[in-house]
């Protein structure tokens, strides 16, 4: 996971973002099917729909930085304090493109789409020759404005750390019944 005394460079991100995953997918493993699709009140997200909106927040970002990466506009911007995504008394709604199917799925499913989106994300990071073009481009971010391309990753690192943490408020709440 992501430290505050970080290590600017490629390697300590990706390594950042497999000790995230595996640290929630740890979390999953003994949940059945049924567990992961009960919702721990009306208003909030089952275990399935955490997996599946982390899914689509990681394909759309991996989308938009092998856009902005074969695009190649300079335009450094500097470095934002990401902390804020932790903060979960920030409620933020998610736009309509990342909110997860109401549509029951196996744990296997909503692991194989964090697979995918995984390996898609590592496949675009790996095809960077020149790190130094992670943080001379740069896209816009709805919360932070512009980021540059390696911000944007860790802003996913952090993002997935802030629905761990959801995952395990709902896992407790669903062990409890």
């Amino acid at each position: 996971m992501l430290q505050s005394n970080m290590d600017v460079s490629l390697e300590s991100l990706v390594n950042s973002l497999q000790s995230t995953r595996s640290t929630l997918l740890s979390e999953i493993e003994m949940l059945n099917d049924t567990e992961v699709n009960v919702k721990p009140r009306r208003d909030k997200w089952s275990i399935i729909q955490i997996l599946h909106h982390l899914h689509l927040v990681e394909q759309s970002v991996t989308s938009a930085l092998a856009y902005a990466l074969q695009k190649n506009e300079r335009n450094t911007t500097p470095f934002k304090d990401l902390q804020l995504t932790l903060d979960r008394t920030h409620k933020r709604e998610a736009p309509q493109q990342m909110k997860p199917t109401e549509t029951l799925m196996k744990k296997q499913q909503g692991i194989q789409l964090l697979e995918h989106s995984r390996q898609e994300l590592l496949h675009a990071l790996h095809s960077v020759i020149d790190e130094k073009d992670l943080f001379e481009n740069g896209l816009k971010h709805p919360v932070f404005n512009d980021l540059n391309l390696y911000q944007w990753v860790q802003f996913l690192d952090l993002h997935e750390q802030r629905h761990l943490t959801q995952l395990k408020e709902a896992k407790h709440a669903i062990l409890q019944r």
